[in-house]
C-alpha cells in the first residue's frame, strides 16, 4: 500500500474540484489526451517566454495545473495502467524543466536556469526515491510552484 503525502487545504479543495471535472471530461478525454494537453502548454509556455507575454504565460500555466490534475483522475475512472505513475511523472519532470527555463527567460532571470534545473533534478529525484523504495507519493509542491510562479508573472506583467 502506498502512502500519500499531500497539502491538506489544497487537498480539501483540488480533490472534489479534480473529481467533478475528470467525471465531465471522462466523456470526451482519455487520460493520456490530458496529459498531452499538460505537456503541449508547458512546450507553448516555454516557446512564449521570449516574447515577455507574462499574462499568457501565466494562463498557459493554469491550463497546466488543470489538465495535469484531471489526466490520473480519468485515468481511474476508465482502467489501471501499471506505468501510470511513471508516465505522469515524467511529463512533470518534462513540464518542470520547461517552466523553470521558460519563467527564467519570460522574467530575465537566465542566469538562474542552472539553479532552478540542479534544484528540480534533486526535488524530482527524492520524490521518484521515495516512491519506488519507501512507497510515499508526495503530492506537495506542483500546485503551490504554479500559482507562485503565476503570480511572480503578473507581478512583473509589462
Amino acid at each position: 500500500m502506498t502512502r500519500v503525502i499531500v497539502n491538506p487545504i489544497l487537498n480539501i479543495v483540488e480533490k472534489p474540484m479534480f473529481n467533478w471535472l475528470a467525471a465531465r471530461l471522462n466523456i470526451k478525454l482519455r487520460s493520456w489526451h490530458a496529459t498531452v494537453i499538460a505537456v503541449a502548454s508547458s512546450v507553448m509556455f516555454l516557446l512564449l517566454s521570449s516574447f515577455k507575454l507574462n499574462t499568457a504565460l501565466a494562463a498557459l500555466l493554469m491550463v497546466h495545473y488543470v489538465f495535469d490534475g484531471v489526466d490520473g483522475k480519468i485515468a481511474m475512472l476508465n482502467s489501471f495502467n501499471p506505468n501510470g505513475y511513471l508516465i505522469d511523472k515524467t511529463s512533470d519532470i518534462i513540464s518542470s524543466v520547461n517552466f523553470a527555463v521558460g519563467a527564467s527567460i519570460a522574467l530575465d532571470a537566465s542566469h538562474m536556469i542552472p539553479l532552478n534545473l540542479t534544484v528540480l533534478t534533486i526535488i524530482h529525484a527524492i520524490y521518484l526515491y521515495l516512491y519506488f523504495s519507501k512507497n510515499i507519493e508526495v503530492k506537495i509542491g506542483g500546485t503551490e510552484g504554479r500559482f507562485a510562479l503565476a503570480a511572480l508573472l503578473l507581478l512583473y506583467a509589462r
